[in-house]
């Protein structure tokens, strides 16, 4: 019993020994810099950030092209779906921010512009075995044109505390609060084979506005690497009390020597609320150097963001957000 007690005490001394605690230090400006910080001693860092991306939203189908064989037994059916074409785009973000002298502490304040938009789908049949199947309009037509685009804001307002793990890690976690509204509109024409003068045709215009409102959190890692380069990355997300508005206006007619007759018109009106999560995430490298008193970071990385199931007037997806992010800060 004794031999035991004696082995135990000697294997606790040894993991004693090997263990070595992992201290996490508040890293940022203090008051001992040798620069003089503007602005009641605390750091202002204004940034702006080119954003070049893809959006696409899910569950935007036009409809299929249906091929129609009759010279075979049993006669051969072929249906294609379309896809839309997703454009990349231009947007920008602009944000501020201000961090406390000594504590680490900071606000931040940033606001994105993004539009999107997809290429126009159209459609012409080449012979009689060829139609479009449009379920959003809800028939076969000879001819066949749609489109989408969409605007999408976002203001995130938040506070975080910058970490160190040693020299070379950095982690800022982060919570706040979040606003994201956004307009999504598609439009469809459809019109069938001319009968001597006359097309008969469907039209339908649908919009969707969006805006939600809630928390934000997430965090940023900054892993220093050598030669004033890191390696940073970002990951979040949030989820937002949302506000969901549909309207939609469909019309069919004919059209016989340039005269126009509408035979039906209907107008279609929706709102409601629901809860929307989202998820965020960066990565990419950042170069970072300072002039006396000024700081600046230049990065470049891939950056997505995905608004789950934002779909409410077509079919059902998620609206996704992804793409080249250039970005310069400036600390003063």
């Amino acid at each position: 019993m004794k031999k035991n007690t004696i082995l135990f005490n000697i294997l606790g001394v040894v993991l004693c020994g090997l263990t070595t605690p992992v201290a996490a230090d508040f890293c940022g400006q203090t008051c001992n810099d040798c620069c003089e910080w503007s602005i009641l001693d605390g750091k202002v860092t204004a940034g702006v950030d080119w954003l070049y991306w893809n959006v696409q939203q899910d569950g935007v189908l036009p409809g299929s092209v249906v091929i129609t064989d009759s010279t075979v037994v049993p006669t051969a059916t072929s249906v294609s779906r379309v896809h839309p074409s997703q454009r990349w785009n231009n947007g920008f973000r602009v944000s501020l921010g201000y961090e406390m002298p000594c504590d680490c502490w900071d606000v931040n304040v940033c606001y994105t512009y993004m539009p999107g938009r997809a290429n126009v789908t159209n459609f012409a049949a080449a012979s009689a075995d060829q139609t479009f199947l449009s379920p959003v309009l809800g028939d076969s037509f000879a001819a066949f044109t749609s489109k989408w685009n969409q605007t999408f804001n976002n203001v995130d307002l938040d506070i975080g505390r910058t970490v160190c793990f040693g020299e070379c890690l950095k982690m800022r976690p982060h919570v706040g609060f979040r606003a994201t509204w956004f307009d999504q509109k598609f439009r469809a024409l459809g019109a069938t084979a001319p009968t001597e003068t006359t097309v008969n045709f469907t039209a339908l215009v649908l919009k969707e506005k969006f805006q939600g409102y809630g928390v934000e959190a997430g965090i940023w890692t900054e892993y220093k690497m050598g030669y004033n380069i890191a390696l940073v990355g970002h990951f979040g997300g949030s989820i937002l009390y949302s506000k969901f508005k549909i309207h939609g206006d469909s019309a069919t007619g004919t059209t016989a020597t340039d005269v126009t007759t509408l035979t039906e018109v209907l107008t279609t009106r929706n709102s409601f609320y629901a809860a929307t999560p989202s998820l965020d995430y960066f990565v990419g490298l950042q170069y970072a150097d300072s002039m006396c008193d000024t700081l600046f970071k230049i990065r470049a990385g891939w950056e997505q963001h995905v608004l789950f199931d934002t779909n409410r007037y077509l079919a059902t997806g998620n609206l996704s957000l992804q793409g080249l992010t250039l970005g310069l800060d400036v600390s003063f």
